[in-house]
């Protein structure tokens, strides 16, 4: 019998009623063991600790998105329950990248198959992350620009010339990163920090991010010439994939500090800062149903 956490704050409206016609799949795969509804990461902690207590579930499953399921994952790290995911939000990069689906007809198979695989967490403050981190322009690219499942060349090839004109229009910034006894200084156009490869492995210079590997992938975009836009208006499938024109560090703790206070937004939510925090990764932290 699995706890089955429901975040209400990404599961809503049409979402909340996708949810309810999942539930008779789970009863028929013997899967239900009870429903609890929270409204913050305070209350899920709170339900977790009393769950952990009783012993009762082997298994719990955070319904909502990639945040949620980052704060399960770090709520029950000591304890290393086995967790499940259904990804029911707007934001779920991870579980789609993990090939996890709320698809009715496939939720209840996956999740009584208990096939476990362990992933890595990472902590920037006191924030869990399975997916990754934003400032600058490649937020706006996931959140906007991004190519998607299934959309023509054209419609994709549209969306790559606009992203590389947001690319040239972006605020630059300065960021400072402690490794160790080293320190790097750059001006940038965008900072990442990334557990899972979300924006494709051929984007990323340096080869493929792994979110099972204990190391993470800082990316540094550096800001163009004018050359260099040019070349993109007529090639933007280019647009990360020369390291002249993005950085790639793979480590698995630094600290980060920022010339000023920019938005920063973790697994798809924009959260507060500060202009200096540390990120370190926490190999192998969770099991998850995959």
């Amino acid at each position: 019998m699995y706890l089955f956490l429901v975040d209400l704050r990404s599961v809503t409206d049409e979402r909340y009623r996708y949810w309810e016609r999942l539930i008779p799949e789970l009863h028929a795969h013997h899967l239900m063991g009870e429903i609890r509804e929270v409204e913050s990461n305070a209350a899920l902690v709170q339900v977790v600790a009393e769950s952990l207590k009783k012993a009762r579930y082997k298994t719990i499953v955070a319904v909502g998105d990639d945040a949620f399921l980052a704060a399960l994952a770090g709520a029950t790290l000591e304890a290393g329950t086995a967790l499940g995911y259904v990804p029911l939000g707007e934001r779920c990069a991870f579980g789609w990248a993990a090939d996890l689906s709320a698809t009715p007809g496939m939720v209840g198979a996956k999740l009584a198959g208990r096939k476990l695989k362990t992933f890595d967490l990472f902590r920037i403050g006191r924030w869990y992350v399975v997916d990754g981190l934003h400032i600058g322009y490649l937020r706006q690219y996931v959140e906007n620009f991004r190519p998607t499942e299934g959309m023509s060349l054209g419609k994709s090839w549209q969306r790559l010339k606009a992203s590389a004109l947001f690319w040239q229009q972006t605020e630059k910034f300065t960021v400072e990163l402690q490794l160790g006894e080293a320190e790097l200084r750059a001006t940038v156009s965008s900072l990442s920090i990334l557990n899972a490869a979300r924006l494709g492995s051929r984007c990323i210079p340096g080869g493929q991010v792994s979110p099972q590997d204990g190391l993470l992938s800082v990316l540094l975009l550096n800001p163009g010439s004018a050359a260099t836009w040019q070349k993109l208006l007529q090639d933007p499938g280019k647009l990360f994939a020369s390291p002249e024109r993005m950085s790639h560090l793979r480590l698995k703790e630094c600290v980060v500090r920022l010339a000023q206070a920019l938005p920063v937004w973790v697994d798809g939510q924009e959260v507060q800062m500060g202009r200096e925090f540390g990120v370190r990764v926490i190999a192998s932290a969770f099991r998850l149903i995959v």
